[in-house]
């Protein structure tokens, strides 16, 4: 062996030696990582027992003297595994339904979510009632992890209604859930407010006393929402071309996922907001402050499905245990017509502004300027007094058509002559 060959051995040893020193894991990030292994395990934890109580179920109808006894240990196993959630861990889902001038939400107390949602003003293509989403065709819940190391989710539990839905003299009702614990006066409220005549609903999730249950260094919640778009258009192929999941970095532009394929992103800053927009509508999830630690995924759906796309959002937002601090979102259910979604911006300081406007595609340079000073403002003047959209559209041809056809004629004399 030469002395080349030697020194070349030492060269890739120390190299090796170093990147592995450099991509040595830190005592932050091993113990974020056993936190998350822990986080796992519970969960299957959790999913055994659901096996458990449906294995359970099979073997009472095979034998139904064994029923009490199954029973009675199912409902242990659960309440295990729920720790101080457990008398939350057990109902039966009820609904209820809000509504204003322009919407019609259904909220389900299992969860404590928005079942459905309906824009009261808007038909489909076929003069049915307009619906954003129903039943499982969208999921949100939040992660718990308890003091004594259970890990639970609140789209598994029940949440109370609280009195009566409210309302102040402006017309805004307020509707409010709470999750209950096995400790009296430690809790969770899930508040919402739906305003008198707009698309945007206030949502806060509000602690109370429950420093005991959920440990005070758990000043982050892990949430996930999901939900599938609706083909709400005879046509296909231009719906699905303008729907897509877009998303607002906290102090940058908006972004989106690519509409014409499956896609997948985790933003690297803070998220203010992320929509799930078709052609028409969209709803969206605004944070008071930001969401952190984001992922976001776009999937297509099969044509003969019912559905363009299946978007998924996972992130982190802020919480305090104490209650001192509730932690606020805004959801928009609504059309997406410019003077609406630029209308949130009215009033509001540069860096706070939402810029909802521009889940809307104006185009680029003049052509943006022409649909927003032109094709817009014609829309929404004949929009006041006229239902069809079909309709609208087949009027803006005509107008500009002919407005075309006077700047073509009179630049056709001109060369005439």
């Amino acid at each position: 062996m030469d002395k080349n060959t030697i020194i070349g051995f030492i060269l890739i040893a120390a190299i090796v030696f170093v990147f592995s020193a450099l991509n040595k894991p830190s005592e932050a990030e091993i113990a974020k990582r056993k936190k998350y292994n822990d986080s796992i395990a519970l969960v299957q934890q959790q999913q055994a027992v659901i096996q458990q109580q449906a294995d359970a179920t099979k073997l009472n109808s095979a034998n139904p003297d064994s029923t009490a006894l199954n029973d009675s240990a199912a409902v242990a196993l659960k309440s295990d595994a729920f720790g101080a959630f457990k008398t939350a861990a057990f109902g039966e889902e009820k609904f209820f339904t809000v509504e204003n001038e322009l919407i019609r939400l259904k909220f389900s107390n299992k969860g404590g979510r928005i079942y459905s949602a309906e824009l009261k003003n808007y038909r489909t293509h076929d003069s049915l009632p307009l619906i954003l989403f129903d039943k499982d065709e969208s999921a949100l819940g939040f992660t718990l992890t308890t003091t004594n190391n259970r890990v639970v989710n609140t789209a598994d539990l029940y949440f109370e209604p609280v009195g009566e839905v409210t309302k102040d003299a402006k017309g805004n009702q307020t509707f409010v859930f709470r999750l209950k614990t096995d400790q009296p006066g430690s809790y969770l409220d899930f508040i919402y407010t739906i305003p008198a005549n707009d698309y945007m609903v206030k949502y806060d999730i509000k602690a109370t006393n429950m420093n005991a249950i959920i440990p005070p260094s758990m000043n982050l919640l892990e949430m996930n929402w999901s939900a599938k778009i609706r083909q709400q258009e005879k046509g296909r192929q231009f719906e699905e071309r303008y729907s897509a999941l877009h998303f607002k970095y906290l102090t940058d532009d908006v972004n989106k996922l690519k509409e014409t394929k499956n896609d997948q992103e985790d933003p690297a800053n803070k998220v203010k907001w992320i929509a799930f927009k078709d052609q028409f509508f969209s709803t969206i999830l605004i944070a008071d402050e930001s969401f952190v630690s984001t992922s976001l995924t776009s999937e297509m759906m099969p044509e003969k499905s019912g559905y363009l796309k299946s978007f998924s959002s996972k992130m982190a937002v802020g919480f305090d245990p104490a209650g001192n601090q509730p932690t606020g979102f805004r959801f928009f259910f609504g059309p997406n017509r410019y003077k609406i979604l630029s209308g949130y911006d009215k009033g509001v300081q540069g860096d706070e502004k939402l810029y909802l406007r521009d889940l809307i595609p104006l185009g680029w340079t003049i052509f943006g300027w022409v649909n927003r000073f032109m094709i817009i403002p014609m829309f929404n003047l004949f929009s006041t007094f006229i239902g069809s959209f079909g309709l609208i559209i087949l009027l803006m041809t005509v107008v500009i058509k002919i407005v075309l056809f006077r700047m073509t004629y009179k630049s056709y004399v001109s060369s005439a002559k």
